[in-house]
């Protein structure tokens, strides 16, 4: 029984996104023709849209693990990796604080410990920038990206 539910869910969710697909160009369109838009504010406009769309029904379908990412930085990554097929490759930059992700390179390591790939952490305010200070004027100093394959 559940499974048809999910089967259904899945159907008149994929109806739903051709028909969103189907009436973006058309709506596109208008916004081009009738006022100063770009395709650039567009874009923006659509990415910023569909992010509030999924936070919202994330929040609303399982309250406790969207709060509990908010505050457990680590928890978001792992589950953010979690959702990432066998073989993906993953970057993530971010201000690594160790107030805001705790250590870094223990978590790199658990990684490694779980069996993730060439597993780095890599100080890209060093690498990116030449130097921290520079980075900081950025208010990018504790830039880090953490990069491996599942």
């Amino acid at each position: 029984m559940e499974t048809s539910s999910h089967t259904l869910r899945g159907v008149l969710c994929a109806i739903l996104g051709g028909v969103c697909w189907g009436v973006s160009g058309t709506l596109s369109e208008y916004a081009f023709t009738n006022s100063t838009a770009t395709p650039l504010e567009l874009t923006c406009f659509r990415t910023v849209a569909a992010g509030v769309i999924l936070l919202t029904w994330s929040f609303f379908h399982n309250r406790a693990q969207f709060l509990e990412a908010l505050h457990d930085k680590r928890a978001l990554l792992r589950e953010t990796l979690r959702v990432l097929k066998k073989g993906g490759v993953f970057a993530l930059n971010d201000e690594m604080k160790p107030h805001m992700y705790g250590d870094m390179e223990a978590f790199a390591q658990e990684l490694r410990d779980m069996g993730y790939e060439d597993v780095q952490l890599i100080d890209t305010a060093q690498e990116a920038f030449g130097s921290r200070r520079r980075a900081a004027m950025m208010m990018l100093g504790a830039s880090r990206m953490l990069v491996g394959r599942k």
